[in-house]
């Protein structure tokens, strides 16, 4: 599927004169789209429109009073449509929020929010469909929220209206590709971004509410739409903090909740006292926040290293290539530095190992010792002339597969109180490592090891190197 670039785009915006829609729209008319504007204001509509005519971009205004009415969508994307001959991506933004205890939300609330924020959406699908079609390729786009995935506390009625929305869009996903119509269908989830939603929204938790920090800057997601209307994409975070709560409610649920709940009751918290009676926008325009930025955004992060990877792939794709490139490296070099060692040479370094001669070893313990450094199959430890005392059996050289380690040891004979020098007899001949045996189950004081927390099985390696390319990449993506 491809879908055309920004400048030959017609883009209908629902909900965007103030926040995320706003700074979608300067960005659009940066790259030559033709902008159109949906709001329930219109003062708001045509102040939005004549800010992207005064950057040079081309734009128009649609009215929507609510769009929880069909009836009043359907004729904005009939206006969008007579206005530039047709709708190649249409955006839906438009939401509105509530702060309350799940007791204390009252049930009109839970309604106007399912209204708003999901029959809104399945209505601006449903009205620019018809038009998507009709060009012949094209892409849906509805804003949703991190919790259309992780449900944060205060937020019972929103996370409700917010979850419906991956719902409806991955069954009428699968019904365009059996149709076979190009068009693309993208979610995108938002974590806690700077706009006035939290300024506009009914608060029943005694003071103003903001985002769960970090707090990203709108243009974060701006930039995430932009890249969904030109890029056939499912699913896409905006901001790498609600990437995480996200993972964490799909691999470990439980440890989510233990996150939520240390962060979303105080995080969602300012120190601005506001009652239930203070004004809001649940059910009318509430005007002098028509800006692209709220009031409760300090910090605002306006950089996310995960959403700038997840917008590009030849990045994305290059890291993954430099991440195992060193794996590759450091895991080759480990297994270089021993490949060449005979087997004299690898007892020779086990010896070394061992700081003070005199130290009492059974053969269980020696061969616990040797199987970390690699030996030659069949080899024997003797303490005397023909003599055998233990034999260790499936001890390989390390070879360019790098070591195998012991499997199995065979036969403990030792005389106790034995002293003198161990001989290991293998097939680049005898080395004697200057130590005293006794009888397994004797007192056996461990030889003190050098430098042994820094060798590890040839298994282990890539193992350990998985795990630091694993956390390194974490670390960058969760910006």
């Amino acid at each position: 599927m491809k879908l055309k670039p920004i400048h030959e785009q017609v883009v209908v915006l629902m909900g965007a004169t103030s926040g995320i829609g706003l700074a979608t729209a300067h960005e659009l008319a940066r790259q030559g789209a033709r902008v159109v504007i949906g709001g329930r204001d219109q003062a708001a509509v045509d102040n939005a429109v004549n800010e992207i005519r005064a950057m040079g971009g081309e734009a128009t205004g649609v009215y929507v009073e609510d769009v929880a009415n069909f009836d009043q969508v359907r004729a904005a994307a009939d206006q969008a449509a007579q206005t530039y001959g047709r709708i190649d991506t249409w955006v839906h933004l438009a939401g509105v929020s509530l702060y309350s205890r799940f007791e204390d939300t009252k049930p009109d609330e839970f309604r106007r929010l399912l209204e708003v924020n999901l029959l809104g959406q399945i209505y601006g699908a449903l009205a620019a469909l018809p038009y998507l079609k009709r060009e012949g390729r094209g892409a849906l786009i509805h804003v949703s929220s991190v919790e259309a995935k992780r449900s944060l506390p205060f937020q019972a009625a929103y996370a409700a209206s917010k979850r419906g929305i991956p719902g409806f869009l991955d069954s009428l996903r699968l019904e365009l590709q059996e149709e076979g119509v190009p068009i693309s269908v993208t979610n995108i989830m938002p974590a806690g971004i700077n706009t006035p939603l939290f300024n506009k929204a009914l608060t029943r938790i005694g003071v103003t509410p903001r985002g769960v920090p970090p707090v990203y800057s709108p243009e974060v997601v701006a930039k995430a739409i932009l890249y969904a209307a030109t890029h056939p994409v499912r699913d896409m975070y905006a901001g790498g903090a609600g990437r995480q709560l996200g993972m964490l409610q799909k691999f470990a649920p439980a440890a989510g909740d233990r996150v939520a709940r240390m962060v979303g009751f105080r995080g969602q918290r300012t120190e601005m006292p506001e009652s239930p009676g203070s004004p809001h926008n649940l059910y009318q325009h509430m005007p002098g926040y028509d800006q692209v930025r709220g009031e409760v955004g300090q910090g605002e992060k306006s950089y996310s290293m995960m959403t700038w990877m997840r917008t590009h792939s030849l990045a994305r794709n290059l890291l993954a290539a430099a991440a195992v490139l060193t794996g590759g490296f450091f895991l080759g070099k480990r297994y270089m530095d021993r490949s060449h060692l005979t087997t004299q040479e690898m007892m020779a370094r086990a010896g070394k190992q061992i700081r003070q001669v005199g130290h009492e070893l059974t053969p269980r313990q020696l061969a616990g010792h040797m199987k970390t450094f690699g030996g030659t199959a069949g080899t024997a430890i003797t303490h005397a002339p023909g003599q055998v005392a233990h034999r260790v059996s499936q001890m390989r050289m390390p070879g360019r597969r790098g070591l195998v380690q012991f499997r199995r040891q065979v036969g403990p004979v030792v005389l106790p109180g034995h002293i003198g020098p161990i001989t290991l007899r293998g097939h680049a001949g005898p080395v004697s490592l200057p130590v005293r045996m006794t009888r397994d189950g004797g007192r056996v004081p461990m030889p003190e090891m050098a430098g042994r927390s820094g060798v590890m099985s040839a298994a282990a390696v890539p193992v350990v190197m998985a795990a630091l390319t694993a956390i390194g990449t974490w670390a960058i993506l969760r910006r």
